[in-house]
């Protein structure tokens, strides 16, 4: 009996503290992304630290690295494309 109760009154404990910023978030009603609008309004002291603490010499040369590895292949066929058709070259490749 006595049991009973007590473990339910702990999980509706345990409900309630990790449910409670859903109380706050002004759209809990029915609207349109309204996960994310949560999301972002209860991590938004976070994000300022995680851009600036993310941002190192390790992060700009891995940065670097992937953008001109997926550009050289792109470049290159821009070019042989240009040969080909004489109106699609490495700019229009590039913007696309």
């Amino acid at each position: 009996g006595s049991r009973e109760t007590e473990s339910s009154w702990v999980e509706k404990d345990e409900i309630e503290k990790c449910c409670s910023w859903i109380v706050w978030c002004p759209s809990t009603r029915s609207s349109h992304f309204r996960g994310i609008k949560r999301d972002l309004i209860r991590r938004r002291v976070y994000y300022i630290s995680d851009w600036l603490e993310g941002w190192n010499a390790k992060t700009l040369a891995s940065t670097f690295f992937m953008f001109f590895t997926s550009i050289a292949p792109a470049v290159t066929f821009a070019e042989l494309l240009e040969g080909e058709t004489d109106s699609i070259g490495v700019v229009e490749v590039c913007l696309s």
